[in-house]
């Protein structure tokens, strides 16, 4: 199972387990097995955790190649455990540029629920809100765009991601697999978006599926 899998058979996350093993003994509670990868099951989560479907990708699982070979450089190994994690949140600039970074080895857990707690001291009360872990520049959104897919398997096309000068895009990593994580995660995200101040450009946002990536690690 994946919570097995996470500490046996991905080597490139293990510092990050090291400071989240309780974490994850914790988030048995809400947390599911991997489904299989299919667009059914893909429409079917998509109407259960209530995700727009005209924004939805799914991240290929070159991926996971991706931050195993970042991992091997000690220069890279720190950003590339980051970007290799469950649960993400990232927002990019007008340029392209990782600006705010939230996951879930730093969203610590909250008492006796385990819910992760994405907004302490209110960080995600602005838009865009102040980075949970120092943003790096080992992947840009058109870097992670080509890792990204159509529910239907195809590449995404780049022109459609266009934002005007001082806008922003926001991807959000949610999966079946981290179940009512995903869940509290989505609801912090669509509260934050909330925040976004008048006359600034509406951000476009991509919620992107990861079971698939999961499934690697089973």
């Amino acid at each position: 199972m994946i919570r097995r899998a996470i500490s046996l058979t991905l080597p490139l996350l293990m510092a990050a387990l090291s400071g989240c093993n309780a974490l994850y003994a914790g988030l048995i509670m809400g947390m599911h097995d991997t489904p299989p990868h299919t667009p059914a099951r893909l429409a079917a989560d998509v109407a259960r955790y209530q995700v727009p479907a005209g924004q939805v990708a799914v991240l290929d699982t070159s991926y996971l190649r991706f931050v195993r070979h970042q991992a091997r450089y000690a220069r890279t190994y720190e950003a590339a455990k980051n970007h290799g994690q469950l649960l993400q949140l990232l927002y990019f600039d007008d340029a392209g540029q990782l600006v705010s970074f939230h996951i879930n080895c730093y969203a610590s857990p909250q008492l006796p629920s385990l819910n992760l707690n994405w907004n302490p001291g209110g960080r995600l009360n602005t838009f865009p809100p102040a980075s949970q872990t120092p943003p790096d520049q080992l992947l840009s959104f058109a870097q992670l765009l080509t890792f990204l897919r159509t529910p239907a398997g195809q590449p995404l096309a780049p022109a459609q991601f266009t934002v005007p000068p001082g806008g922003y895009r926001v991807v959000v990593f949610w999966s079946h697999t981290m179940g009512r994580q995903t869940r509290i995660l989505l609801r912090e995200l669509a509260q934050n978006l909330q925040h976004v101040p008048p006359g600034q450009p509406a951000p476009m946002v991509l919620y992107v599926n990861n079971d698939a990536y999961l499934g690697l690690l089973d």
